[in-house]
């Protein structure tokens, strides 16, 4: 889908955190941007991923549900339950708006729970870099599980390893992009 085929948004959002890779004690900035089409790019370092609403969506309630997975039972309860109350309300927020019928429905499905936590599915890449011969799609491999202390989000054969709190502020913003992005009104137009 080009970037023409999109409805057109003057609602513009962007933030940024600096993450630090394990071990290394270095840092990097971790971006989202929504785009005017209504793309929603993350940029983790140099590495760049570009989402539709829902894959943005789903993918934030992996993030959140990989965060819960990843408590153990010595964990204060209050803490998870309210990252469960956030990531409920964002859930009710979000469904209120409809993702529109330009959305795939290449979802993402939970494989495993508890410490073996993993969520995964392949996406279509929206904006993809590469230009595909044969009718070939863009489409790649995508995973949300534990390992060990840190939450591993890979991308085919890319993979981020975030702390829970990197990966609690990342879903946070994705929502926020995908509710700017699927809100009604007058701050959208075609």
């Amino acid at each position: 889908m080009s970037v023409n085929d999109r409805l057109k948004s003057s609602l513009t959002f962007k933030s940024s955190e600096f993450f630090t890779f394990p071990a290394t004690g270095e840092h990097y900035r971790a971006r989202v941007k929504l785009t005017p089409s209504r793309l929603i790019r993350v940029t983790l370092y140099d590495f760049k991923a570009c989402f539709t609403t829902q894959q943005a969506y789903e993918i934030a309630s992996g993030l959140i549900k990989a965060v819960l997975n990843a408590f153990d039972h010595n964990h204060p309860k209050l803490d998870k339950s309210n990252i469960q109350t956030a990531h409920d309300y964002w859930n009710a927020l979000i469904q209120r708006h409809s993702f529109g019928s330009q959305e795939t429905s290449d979802l993402l499905q939970v494989v495993n729970t508890g410490r073996n936590f993993l969520m995964e599915g392949a996406l279509l890449d929206p904006e993809p870099v590469v230009e595909f011969k044969d009718g070939e799609e863009p489409i790649y491999d995508f995973q949300i599980r534990l390992d060990g202390e840190y939450i591993l989000m890979c991308f085919g054969w890319v993979g981020w390893s975030l702390s829970r709190i990197e990966a609690q502020w990342l879903a946070e913003q994705l929502w926020t992009a995908v509710f700017l992005a699927t809100k009604p009104g007058p701050g959208i137009s075609k």
